[in-house]
């Protein structure tokens, strides 16, 4: 999760870090690609089963949504020219401390990149309002559409998704890349269970 707010220039370590973290994202995804491939042609030999490719396919696009919303966030600060802070474990291991240059009184953007329940992007913006700033919008990579929305909502926080874990289950069955339609369907009454319960529990 990205919440930071040191001035990125083009001289300072956390710039060549942004340069780097894109790089690893690169490759994360070319192999997350390929491995994908290897999948749908059913590649597979004694050595290589092909339950090692769809293991290693499942854990490296775990790791790929990470290193992006990584990048996505250093990207924007870059881009847009505003400061980035991020919370960093204390050196004790009691609690986190803020990273970064920011003023009491200024508004906060959250950047993280997958939701679930929304407690980890909550407790953020509790700690980042003890410091005096403000947070009303925080932006995600992918909302897996269990109540983040409204538990976010009741904190006054507005969740802005680019992704929802719904819109990629119908995307990879409408292109074939999900096989079974059992569980395709299965996937999708869970969530919809998961909204409803978060509906019913805000209401």
């Amino acid at each position: 999760m990205t919440t930071a707010s040191t001035v990125i220039t083009s001289t300072t370590p956390l710039w060549y870090a942004t340069r780097a973290t894109g790089v690893v994202a690169l490759v994360l995804l070319t192999m997350s690609v390929v491995l994908g491939i290897m999948i749908n042609v059913r590649f597979a030999t004694e050595r290589w089963p092909r339950f090692v490719t769809i293991g290693i396919h499942r854990n490296l696009s775990l790791l790929v949504i990470t290193f992006l919303g990584l990048h996505i966030a250093t990207a924007f600060s870059l881009t847009a020219k505003v400061p980035m802070i991020y919370l960093h474990p204390r050196k004790d291991g009691q609690g986190e401390v803020i990273e970064g240059v920011y003023v009491p009184g200024q508004t906060v953007l959250v950047i993280d990149d997958l939701i679930t329940g929304g407690t980890s992007v909550i407790e953020t913006a509790n700690q980042l309002r003890d410091a005096g700033l403000q947070v009303k919008d925080a932006v995600v990579l992918v909302d897996r559409k269990q109540g983040a929305k409204e538990r976010l909502k009741s904190h006054g926080i507005r969740l802005i998704p680019i992704l929802e874990l719904e819109t990629l289950l119908n995307w990879g069955m409408t292109h074939g890349r999900i096989a079974d339609e059992n569980a395709y369907r299965a996937s999708l009454d869970y969530l919809h269970r998961q909204a409803d319960e978060a509906r019913r529990g805000s209401a």
